[in-house]
């Protein structure tokens, strides 16, 4: 009789094999939803940017104006965000959607490793989709206003440069300028738009906000921006 033999794993050589898996699962799976996460943040910022891209320029055209403060974006936020944007609810310092100075806590994470103190807004509102929007009205100089964006709010990681942004908006017109600007333009701030990369990229580890979105900009909004 001729015997067949049967191939096959044994037992161990199976543990073994589910160990040396579950190990290279551990090692990958985390990384792999981090970057699947930080993509969809990076592109619900995008589509948050254009959103309040077009609520400027419709804002400027209405009224007619090459000034912002001659519009609702600097005399009244609460109203302005409330016309065009899907709010959601007006925050305030007892129910706040966001990081504030005068909210506990109010230190946010660096992607330094380190913590900085948030900084504020005039008018906090949340959108439908759960993205927190703060508007300064006067920015730095008060040549702009800023823009803050949280993207999951109270949520964490609470990270400057991952979950939490801050961009300005030009004020005037003034075609003589160098470069010239245009009332309701967004972007990089401007004491940043000439800075090397280096320089950016050691004060956006270090929790500057208008930094890392200069970085993110500059990279074409690529989520793994800070190591290009």
């Amino acid at each position: 009789m001729i015997k067949i033999k049967k191939d096959g794993f044994t037992l161990s050589e199976v543990l073994i094999t589910l160990a040396v898996v579950g190990t290279l699962a551990v090692m990958v799976i985390p990384g792999l939803i981090k970057d699947a996460s930080n993509k969809a943040m990076v592109a619900l910022l995008q589509s948050t940017i254009s959103n309040i891209s077009s609520a400027i320029q419709t804002e400027v055209v209405n009224t007619r104006t090459s000034n912002l403060d001659d519009t609702d974006i600097v005399k009244d936020p609460e109203a302005f965000l409330k016309k065009y944007l899907n709010v959601k609810r007006v925050c305030t310092n007892s129910d706040p959607c966001m990081y504030t100075p005068n909210t506990t806590p109010n230190k946010l994470n660096t992607l330094g490793g380190g913590t900085i103190a948030a900084a504020g807004a005039s008018t906090y509102v949340q959108l439908s989709n759960g993205v927190s929007v703060g508007l300064q009205k006067n920015g730095v100089g008060n040549n702009t206003s800023s823009i803050f964006i949280d993207i999951n709010g109270m949520t964490e990681p609470n990270t400057v440069g991952i979950d939490r942004w801050i961009f300005d908006i030009q004020k005037k017109t003034d075609l003589n300028a160098d470069p010239p600007t245009h009332a309701g333009e967004m972007g990089s701030r401007d004491s940043y738009r000439n800075s090397s990369t280096a320089t950016l990229k050691s004060d956006c580890k270090s929790g500057t906000a208008p930094a890392c979105y200069t970085l993110l900009e500059r990279s074409g909004f690529d989520p793994d921006y800070i190591n290009k």
